[in-house]
């Protein structure tokens, strides 16, 4: 008998990670590069201040990038604005900037990705508002996890593993056979559905948080999926049908 048994924990979320984005737009290279450095110092000023270690804070994305300024080609433009069919260029030797499009950086612009462990989740509204108040101008979310994993997940794989036997002996008993023993195992991978707030979020009221504020922590669902066959023992099936 092939059978497949699941189970799901919730689970209290104890730590939280925040993801967000620190974006600087100047004229040239070097004061892109120096104003994002002088937000990126001011944003890890205030988490120390507010107890967040170093190991907690990870720096997940750095891009600088050019803006540019399409320019037309002047004359291109003239020749499209005319009302007279275009001229055979193809023998005319053009200007040096005739391409159609010219494109000249008007400034740059830097951002750098960092994301931050809170592990007192009574400290999470304080850090979120603290981040926006000092240089943090987009918050990609706030992600809920457990430290807890490891055990959850084996609880849920025990469950599991009961939920296919369960299921196994109802089918055995309905054939009026009996299990003899597990041929093969398998386990599904199943990841942690991690609870979120997208960018920006907050619950309204706080209705449903346990940290006092803003945040509602909701519960993190631990899957576990086992597939079993189990060997059936030897039945008089056959013996019957021949009775019969």
């Amino acid at each position: 008998i092939s059978v497949t048994g699941t189970a799901e924990i919730q689970v209290k979320p104890d730590q939280a990670v925040l993801t967000f984005t620190i974006e600087t737009r100047k004229k040239t290279l070097a004061e892109t590069t120096a104003a994002n450095d002088k937000s990126i110092a001011q944003v890890v000023k205030f988490l120390n201040s507010a107890g967040v270690k170093d190991s907690e804070v990870r720096t997940d994305m750095v891009r600088i990038d050019p803006i540019y300024q399409q320019q037309k080609n002047r004359y291109k433009a003239q020749i499209m604005q005319s009302s007279l069919p275009a001229p055979n260029t193809s023998n005319v030797a053009l200007p040096a900037d005739t391409d159609e499009f010219k494109l000249e950086p008007v400034g740059y612009t830097a951002q750098r990705g960092i994301s931050v462990e809170v592990n007192d989740l009574s400290d999470l509204e304080s850090i979120y508002k603290g981040l926006l108040a000092n240089g943090v101008n987009k918050v990609q979310g706030v992600t809920f996890r457990t430290t807890d994993l490891r055990r959850h997940r084996d609880q849920a794989r025990l469950n599991a593993i009961k939920a296919a036997r369960e299921k196994a002996n109802a089918l055995a008993e309905a054939l009026d056979a009996q299990l003899a023993g597990v041929q093969t195992i398998n386990e599904s991978s199943m990841r942690p559905s991690p609870n979120y707030l997208l960018q920006n979020s907050f619950s309204v009221s706080g209705a449903g948080s346990s940290n006092g504020g803003s945040f509602a922590e909701g519960l993190i669902k631990v899957n576990a999926s086992i597939s079993v066959v189990f060997r059936l023992k030897d039945t008089d099936f056959g013996n019957d049908a021949k009775e019969k």
